[in-house]
C-alpha cells in the first residue's frame, strides 16, 4: 500500500458525512509532500514514511461552524518520547498481551502555555473495518504532568473503551502480523467533558476541533 493510499484511508474513516475543506487541505499537503518523497525514495518508500503519513491524517468528521473550529491540530512544537520505545522502533513485549499489557512509560515537554488538559489516544495508523482502531484513550491529564509511568495514571485521569471493549490499555493483535502504531497527544486549551469509558473516536474528533497542537509518536508492533 502507498502511503497515499493509507492516508486516504485514515482520513475517511470514523466521523460525520463529509470532510471540511481545511482539513481536506491539511490531508492533501501531507499527500503532496508525501508523494515528493516518495518519488524521491523509489516507489517503494519505507514504511516508515508510510506510517506518518496516514499518522498525521485528520479523522473525517462533519462541517463545523466556523473555519477557525476545522482546523487541524499543528504537529509541532510539543516533544513526545518513550524511554523504553525508540521512534519508529519495537514495543518491548512487557507492553503487549505478550507480557504484562500495561502501559508504557511516556515523556513529552514544551506543552503550550494556556493548555487546560492533556488527552492521550493510542492507536493503529491502519482502519480496521473503515474505523479508527484505539488500543487506548485517556483525558482529563493536567498539563503541569512532564508524562506517565509504566502501567500507572494520575489521579484525575479519565480512561475511555478501546476498541477491544475494554475500559483501559490492551496492546493486542493475531500471531505473525505486523502492525504500526501511533501515540497522539493533543494539548486541550479548554476542559473537554468525559466520563469513564467515553467513546474514544467521538472524543478524538472533539480534539481535533479544540486542540492547537498535538504530538505524534509512531512505534510498531512485531507479533510472532
Amino acid at each position: 500500500m502507498t502511503a497515499i493510499a493509507a492516508l486516504a484511508l485514515l482520513a475517511g474513516c470514523g466521523g460525520g458525512s463529509s470532510t471540511p475543506a481545511s482539513s481536506t487541505a491539511t490531508a492533501a499537503k501531507v499527500a503532496t509532500a508525501t508523494a515528493t518523497a516518495t518519488t524521491t525514495a523509489g516507489a517503494n518508500p519505507p514504511a516508515s514514511a508510510r506510517r506518518t503519513a496516514a499518522a498525521v491524517a485528520p479523522t473525517k468528521v462533519a462541517p463545523a461552524k466556523t473555519h477557525k473550529e476545522e482546523v487541524a491540530p499543528h504537529n509541532e512544537r510539543i516533544v513526545l518520547t518513550s524511554p523504553v520505545i525508540p521512534s519508529e522502533g519495537a514495543i518491548p513485549s512487557r507492553y503487549t498481551c505478550d507480557g504484562k499489557d500495561i502501559s508504557p512509560p511516556l515523556r513529552w515537554r514544551e506543552i503550550p502555555p494556556g493548555t487546560s488538559e492533556l488527552m492521550l489516544d493510542v492507536l493503529k495508523t491502519k482502519p480496521v473495518n473503515g474505523q479508527l482502531y484505539f488500543a487506548w484513550a485517556v483525558t482529563g491529564l493536567k498539563p503541569t504532568l512532564p508524562g506517565l509511568n509504566a502501567g500507572k495514571l494520575p489521579a484525575g485521569a479519565i480512561v475511555g473503551t478501546n476498541s477491544a471493549g475494554h475500559r483501559g490499555y490492551h496492546l493486542c493483535q493475531p500471531k505473525g502480523t505486523d502492525e504500526g502504531y501511533v501515540i497522539a497527544l493533543f494539548a486541550l486549551p479548554h476542559h473537554i467533558a468525559a466520563k469513564p469509558g467515553f467513546n474514544a473516536a467521538a472524543l478524538r474528533l472533539t480534539a481535533e476541533h479544540t486542540a492547537k497542537y498535538q504530538a505524534l509518536y509512531i512505534v510498531n508492533y512485531e507479533r510472532r
